[in-house]
């Protein structure tokens, strides 16, 4: 979309340059997100949506006033708008974020490399063989490695680049290792093995805290479907017989 805002305009806000880069980021990381009609991909194209949006709610919002309608109706739908509008651009960096978590991401592209590095392979043939047979975030991020390697980069630098896009510091933590920061090549293997199993722990931990607020959040609608109903049913008999003792009187 057209940028009608600037960084310097950014600035002016009392937006410092730090969060400015960071929510650049963030936004090219995921690919770009979608906020009603608009096709945002990076900061500026961001706030100029936000500038479009905000800019229609204020002429509807004085239009409203002017033809008597409810301020405090006309604040809710400004309030509302305001939470569509952080939801629909937060909600996929978060999810990109926590995706790499899953099992089947990067534990499972650390027990990869493990098994490779126990028969041999070098980080490059694995770098490729998960490239080749899996799918996700973490193989998509490693695509990107290889063709920094076949382009004639080296290892590191093609994992570092890696490393800042996935926006995510288990998969930091993950390329480390992998690069041999926290010791000797032949440590990594033993590195990734502790890493796999804080990695899976974490997984799992997480994964019981959604099913309990899972099942928190399905109480009552289940109380008021299920047990309610049946409470009704076998009262009503009861009820009934009470109403005829009463005529007796």
């Amino acid at each position: 979309m057209r940028k009608i805002v600037s960084e310097k305009q950014l600035k002016r806000f009392g937006i410092n340059k730090g969060l400015i880069d960071k929510w650049d980021k963030e936004l090219k990381a995921v690919g770009g997100v979608r906020i009603l009609f608009f096709k945002v991909g990076d900061i500026l194209e961001l706030f100029s949506a936000a500038v479009l949006i905000f800019g229609i709610l204020a002429a509807v919002t004085v239009i409203g006033i002017l033809n008597g309608a409810s301020i405090p109706a006309l604040s809710s739908v400004l309030v509302g708008a305001i939470i569509t509008f952080y939801y629909y651009w937060r909600q996929p960096v978060d999810r990109y974020k926590e995706s790499f978590l899953k099992e089947d991401e990067l534990p499972a592209a650390a027990e990869i490399f493990i098994n490779g590095l126990e028969v041999g392979m070098s980080i490059e043939n694995i770098i490729g063989y998960i490239v080749r047979n899996r799918k996700g975030v973490v193989r998509d991020l490693l695509y990107e490695v290889q063709i920094r390697l076949d382009a004639g980069g080296s290892l590191k630098d093609a994992l570092g680049f890696a490393a800042e896009k996935s926006l995510n510091e288990y998969f930091r933590r993950f390329v480390r290792i992998v690069t041999g920061e926290y010791g000797a090549v032949t440590d990594i293997r033993n590195n990734l093995e502790e890493f796999l199993e804080e990695v899976e722990e974490r997984y799992y931990n997480e994964k019981i805290e959604r099913a309990a607020k899972l099942d928190n959040s399905l109480f009552f609608p289940i109380f008021l479907g299920y047990f309610v109903p049946i409470l009704v049913l076998f009262s009503l008999p009861f009820v009934l017989s009470l109403k005829s003792f009463f005529k007796l009187y």
